[in-house]
């Protein structure tokens, strides 16, 4: 457990207008709980398994496993499940609510207290509160680097992220694929479609069915997404499923004039969601979402962010400064599963979010707007990251 002291010991770093743009972003409080829902009781990968911490893993049990449910047992005959859903998202969380820790998953399968109990070398020695891991081994160092960014300008709202997805501006599809319709099922299908807005005609949702999603024709990938799970299943009314590579894009906020979007490009994701019924009667989930976030794709999304009253931050190079200094010392793992315990740099930040869902019975797809890179002369490298 992260003492109390020891998370006042990360500090505000005021970053001016910079701060506004990266807070705003990633939203800062957490949302209000819905109404009570109640669980539903009816109705060959590369991926690793939930529970294998490895060889070198810690011998508690509760440090060496993901913290998602084990696969139910394989079904006689094989999986006949036939049914697709599609759900929408409705809301999302970062976890930044300080009154409680933040959510997540023990991606790393490793309960870091120390220096010698992190599956990779820190930035350095004195940024090992940021790695310290929340309960149960919970990774998730964006939350305090999101904190260190909290300091909003008037322009930006805590809840910004959210407001526009409940307003429709942007939102994403999760379709769920060759499921038995029981509350276990070895073997489904779970795709992910950011989408570009709700409606044909941009409108808000209603939260029901009849809503209509637009999804971003450029992760199609023949009928399925280019954000598609290795390894996913149904164990007691949990879905469970792995993602090598997930993308959440997210509307900029509209008070900036860039119409770009801030991908957030994580790697080896779990997601872990109740499947739930909704007080109207519709089917939903409940869930929380893991992975990692590599500064070398954090930089390049910070820097193509307009700012108010300055501009890109790409062509501001004491804000971008500013940026590194802040993101940098945050690492606290390695950006893939696979390079962890082989003494290798921290290149990347934990992340976790929860999120809620409602079916809806279809939606539709179009190609994005082309932006183009307002980075492209700013003289930074392509490639620029952490030293």
């Amino acid at each position: 457990m992260r003492a109390g002291m020891m998370r006042a010991a990360f500090g505000v770093v005021a970053l001016s207008s910079l701060t506004a743009a990266c807070a705003a972003i990633l939203g800062f409080e957490r949302l209000e709980e819905d109404a009570p829902v109640t669980p539903v009781v009816d109705g060959a990968t590369d991926a690793p398994s939930a529970g294998d911490g490895g060889v070198d893993a810690p011998q508690d049990p509760a440090c060496s496993t993901v913290g998602v449910p084990d696969p139910p047992a394989a079904q006689p005959g094989g999986d006949a499940g036939d049914i697709e859903q599609e759900f929408a998202i409705s809301s999302v969380d970062f976890g930044l609510d300080t009154s409680v820790d933040p959510v997540g998953l023990n991606i790393d399968r490793r309960c870091t207290t120390s220096l010698a109990s992190s599956t990779c070398k820190l930035p350095s020695p004195d940024q090992l509160a940021r790695a310290i891991d929340y309960d149960g081994g919970v990774d998730n160092s964006g939350y305090s680097l999101v904190q260190q960014l909290s300091l909003l300008g008037e322009a930006f709202a805590p809840k910004n992220i959210n407001e526009r997805l409940q307003r429709g501006e942007y939102g994403f599809i999760v379709r769920v694929r060759n499921y038995n319709g029981t509350p276990n099922d070895d073997a489904i299908g779970v795709e992910v479609y950011p989408a570009l807005r709700h409606g044909v005609t941009a409108s808000v949702p209603d939260g029901g069915r009849g809503d209509l999603w637009v999804r971003d024709q450029s992760y199609n990938f023949v009928n399925s997404s280019t954000i598609r799970s290795t390894l996913a299943y149904v164990s007691a009314g949990v879905v469970v499923a792995f993602f090598e590579t997930f993308e959440m894009p997210l509307s900029a906020p509209e008070q900036t004039p860039s119409t770009r979007r801030m991908v957030v490009k994580l790697r080896d994701v779990w997601m872990r969601a109740q499947l739930v019924k909704l007080p109207d009667g519709n089917d939903g989930a409940r869930g929380v979402l893991a992975g990692r976030w590599s500064t070398l794709d954090f930089l390049r999304q910070v820097r193509s962010l307009d700012v108010p009253n300055l501009g890109t931050i790409c062509k501001q190079s004491f804000v971008y400064l500013q940026a590194k200094n802040t993101l940098c010392p945050g690492r606290d793992v390695r950006g893939r599963a696979v390079d962890d315990d082989k003494d290798l740099p921290c290149d990347a930040v934990s992340a976790g979010l929860a999120f809620t869902a409602y079916a809806v019975d279809t939606s539709t797809s179009e190609p994005p707007p082309v932006i183009p890179d307002p980075c492209v002369e700013a003289g930074i490298a392509d490639d620029d990251d952490c030293p």
